[in-house]
């Protein structure tokens, strides 16, 4: 196994009703991360893309091999890899998988997704699909449901109270606050979170990231890669470790 260093980033302006396609998000996402690592396109051999949403609300597949093309990365290995709201890591782990085996010495990996052009409706139909059909969203479960059901569990478990969930979106504000790139720039404090409204007990409106648009990408490379970028532009960020492991899909049957 060799080792894997994230050698550059990219990011785009998290946004709402804009007309850029997905496809055209994760190319401004790529190439500002391979701007970042001082690379040209012809250095990666591969990408791959983390989207859940293309295939339903844009009637587009084939994804990875589209933002190939307008990437100018003509002819590298592109995947799609769909893992609902994991989708961005599920890319991450591939393009770490392929760099420590040997398969590449540098790749470009992607998350992106585009919503806001559809209803509101549309979207939470489309997140659904992530959840078992069978057993939950054809029996009108959404994802706002489901992790309600999660959170009331959570709660009595550890005999917790609505308050104790505030700390994560308090702290997710403050950091957008200084976030260029974030959606909502918006302070937060306890008094706002407990008054935001309840979409379903007991899940509030702060609990609920956003519907929004955006991309982001990184440039994995070797150790060999890495040492010879490093010279130029500071040391990379070394990957220590990387795993994936999957529970059953319906809440129900997760023992825990």
């Amino acid at each position: 196994m060799k080792d894997v260093y994230i050698i550059g980033s990219g990011q785009t302006p998290v946004t709402k009703g804009r007309d850029e396609h997905a496809h055209e998000l994760a190319r401004d996402a790529i190439r500002l991360a391979i701007s970042d690592a001082e690379l040209e396109p012809g250095s990666v051999s591969a990408l791959y893309v983390g989207n859940m949403m293309a295939g339903i609300l844009g009637q587009q597949h084939q994804l990875a091999a589209l933002c190939a093309e307008v990437s100018d990365l003509h002819g590298v290995e592109s995947f799609t890899l769909e893992a609902s709201c994991g989708s961005g890591g599920a890319a991450v782990r591939v393009g770490v998988m392929a760099v420590a085996g040997g398969f590449h010495d540098v790749v470009a990996v992607c998350g992106v997704e585009r919503m806001t052009h559809a209803s509101r409706d549309a979207v939470t139909r489309s997140l659904a699909t992530a959840a078992d059909r069978e057993l939950e969203s054809s029996r009108g479960e959404s994802f706002i449901s489901l992790n309600a059901k999660l959170m009331a569990q959570y709660m009595q478990r550890y005999s917790l109270q609505p308050a104790d969930f505030a700390p994560l979106p308090i702290t997710a504000h403050n950091n957008a606050m200084n976030n260029p790139n974030a959606l909502l720039h918006k302070p937060l404090d306890r008094p706002g979170y407990l008054a935001s409204k309840v979409l379903d007990h007991p899940l509030r409106l702060m609990d609920a990231p956003p519907i929004c648009d955006g991309a982001a990408a990184i440039i994995l490379a070797n150790k060999k890669v890495a040492k010879a970028m490093a010279r130029k532009t500071g040391a990379g960020i070394k990957i220590l470790a990387s795993a994936v492991a999957s529970d059953s899909l319906a809440i129900e049957r997760r023992k825990d």
